[in-house]
């Protein structure tokens, strides 16, 4: 019997704050505070906040296009 799984996402899935801020480029405190405003994409493991790095390169992208569009 073959199991046919999708392959884990190795390296897709970001830990902590400590790590989105580190993808970022920012510090952990502005991310955390960007976090706790729910003005950046995540989602909770456990009590940890976590965020794909997908999806965070697709919300940058969706800033770049709204901010060229404003100015």
């Amino acid at each position: 019997m073959t199991s046919h799984h999708a392959p884990p996402l190795q390296g897709e899935m970001l830990y902590g704050t400590k790590a989105i801020a580190e993808f970022l480029g920012i510090r952990p405190r502005q991310a955390l505070h960007l976090l706790e405003q729910d003005r950046l994409p995540h989602f909770h493991v456990g009590r940890v906040l976590c965020a794909n790095r997908s999806t965070l390169r697709q919300w940058l992208a969706d800033q770049e296009a709204m901010a060229r569009k404003a100015g």
